[in-house]
């Protein structure tokens, strides 16, 4: 634990040294960049300090990170390949060759098997989506009014259902 933190630290004393704060950060402007690192502070960063790791620790610390991870995932190889996968439907707009399109083009719902569910007019989204508001969450979740019943299109049933 000692390692995660202090590489932590190394990443947050990096970003300030280069973005001037931890977070949200300006780093190019028009014509180059916001900040220029010094060679003090450059240094400081390569060879380390008192209280700072050095970038050759820096690269060990990770590199027995990934080795952990590797031994890990090849000991729970099915277990980690399969974590986090829902089974719920994509949605997107498409142009006439089936390419991403951001502004125009029709809506394509496809399924995990990549089977097309529905294909229509971005303007007909009210006549075949609606969409529903959960108690635990501010936000809006919108299904497909023709498979209500059968599988949303977030998930939220099977999500339910396993509670």
């Amino acid at each position: 634990m000692k390692r995660v933190i202090e590489l932590r630290r190394w990443g947050q004393e990096l970003i300030v040294a280069v973005l001037g704060k931890r977070m949200h950060g300006i780093s190019s402007i028009p014509g180059g960049v916001n900040n220029n690192l010094s060679i003090e502070v450059r240094d400081k960063f390569l060879k380390g300090t008192d209280d700072l790791l050095s970038i050759d620790e820096v690269i060990d610390y990770a590199q027995d990170a990934l080795n952990l991870f590797y031994s890990y995932h090849e000991a729970h190889r099915e277990e980690i390949d399969n974590f986090g996968i829902t089974k719920a439907l994509d949605m997107c707009l498409v142009d006439e060759n089936g390419d991403v399109d951001y502004y125009h083009g029709d809506m394509k719902v496809i399924d995990e098997n990549k089977n097309v569910v529905l294909e229509t007019n971005y303007h007909d989204y009210l006549d075949h989506f609606s969409e529903a508001t959960e108690a635990w969450s501010y936000m809006k979740f919108p299904y497909l009014k023709a498979w209500v019943g059968k599988q949303a299109l977030s998930g939220l049933d099977r999500w339910r259902a396993s509670m």
